[in-house]
């Protein structure tokens, strides 16, 4: 019986003091706080490219060969970004629309995964222009030593890096002759879909977005958050201005069905989509395709 009292009483404790806890913030900061956020994002927007083609390789695409150019680029702190372009093969002075590839958090692999090579391989086949980069710390930018037991401050610069490393993907893409720059979008898959809703939120240079098997999830904490608030992806998600397409999965492993909701909730209706595929957080690219193609034809060419 003491037990049992003892136990009563401990669980009575863990509920008060839950009780007591306040709620995660999970509402949008206003408009100046985020402004002070999206400081942390901004860099010299006339810093020099230094851009350079190391490859190229000629494929066949449908009714034009397409070449995908291996690339890079300066970004801040001194940084090399690495990716592929991949472009019509074209005599016209014709500029084709263009989609910026963000992957997921696939280790040492970067550009060099299923994900990023299909897509590259889709999109020049159907005469769009494409640029998968090797997000920070992924591909080619992984050290010898790379670790993932960072503290905070380290993974506030690993976020701050990769955001603007993208923006400077889109400088990259207004250097390219064959880019129509009114018709950029951008696609993120898991990590990438994180990366990506930051740099949507604060560019005003896309046509239109999308998001694969993201959400925001209580490890994000709160909006309002001190240190995280400058990266919370429902402050972002109300301040994208062009059409966001979201395709989730119902049993993703690793963002829930109402992390996913709470995003498209906020979004703007400029307008917005939401697709649900019955599997876990791979979704197959192929069933990706059947989806994205068609939405981009509609808002981004």
């Amino acid at each position: 019986m003491k037990h049992l009292v003892l136990l009563l009483l401990s669980l009575s404790l863990c509920s008060w003091t839950a009780a007591q806890e306040p709620p995660v913030n999970r509402i949008p900061v206003d408009d100046a706080t985020f402004a002070q956020y999206a400081e942390q994002y901004e860099y010299d927007h006339p810093l020099p490219l230094h851009a350079k083609v190391l490859d190229t390789r000629i494929y066949n695409g449908r009714e034009l060969p397409y070449a995908v150019d291996k690339v890079n680029f300066r970004s801040v702190h001194d940084a090399v970004v690495t990716g592929f372009f991949a472009h019509p093969r074209d005599s016209t002075s014709t500029r084709y629309p263009a989609v910026i590839l963000l992957h997921g958090d696939n280790h040492s692999q970067g550009t060099n995964h299923i994900w990023g090579n299909s897509w590259v391989d889709i999109l020049g086949k159907e005469k769009i222009c494409a640029l998968a980069i090797d997000a920070y710390g992924y591909g080619e930018r992984m050290g010898p030593e790379q670790n993932t037991d960072k503290g905070q401050y380290e993974w506030r610069d690993v976020t701050t890096q990769q955001v603007i490393d993208t923006r400077r993907a889109i400088d990259y893409l207004y250097s390219r002759p064959e880019v129509d720059t009114t018709r950029i979008a951008l696609m993120g898959e898991s990590m990438g879909g994180m990366i990506g809703i930051r740099v949507a939120g604060l560019e005003k240079r896309f046509a239109a977005v999308v998001l694969i098997v993201m959400g925001s999830e209580v490890w994000e904490g709160g909006t309002d958050d001190k240190f995280w608030g400058f990266s919370h992806t429902l402050n972002f998600a109300p301040r994208i201005s062009a059409p966001v397409l979201m395709v989730n999965a119902t049993q993703d492993q690793y963002f829930s069905r109402q992390s996913s909701e709470d995003v498209f909730a906020l979004l703007r209706d400029n307008p917005k989509q939401q697709v649900w595929q019955e599997c876990e957080h791979v979704i197959l690219v192929e069933d990706q395709k059947k989806i994205i193609l068609p939405w981009l034809k509609k808002y981004h060419r």
